[in-house]
């Protein structure tokens, strides 16, 4: 543990990297797919279900990454991406969910 200049102790943050489960191999697994492009919060939820069905999910959130460097862009754009690999599982499940979303 380090202390600052109080005399308080802080601990370190130690990220934790999930490993994927996946017996997938590694050369199948290069590219990324975006399978869809919605708002932050619905782009959320379905790659949190994601992740608990074991399928790993890369979130693409142009908009805040625009608002830290002080540009504008529209919010509704936030991109969800799977593994090549995962594309058919991943529709399969998201596609319930965004035809409740509709209703």
């Amino acid at each position: 543990m380090q202390t600052n200049n109080k005399g308080n102790s802080i601990s370190r943050n130690v990220v934790n990297i999930k490993k994927s489960r996946s017996t997938i191999p590694k050369k199948a697994m290069k590219e990324h797919v975006r399978i869809l492009t919605d708002s932050a919060i619905v782009i959320n939820r379905i790659a949190q279900i994601l992740d608990e069905n074991k399928i790993p999910s890369l979130i693409k959130d142009n908009f805040e990454s625009a608002r830290l460097a002080g540009f504008g862009s529209s919010p509704n754009e936030v991109q969800l991406y799977v593994y090549e690999s995962d594309v058919d599982k991943a529709k399969k499940i998201i596609k319930p969910i965004l035809e409740s979303n509709q209703q």
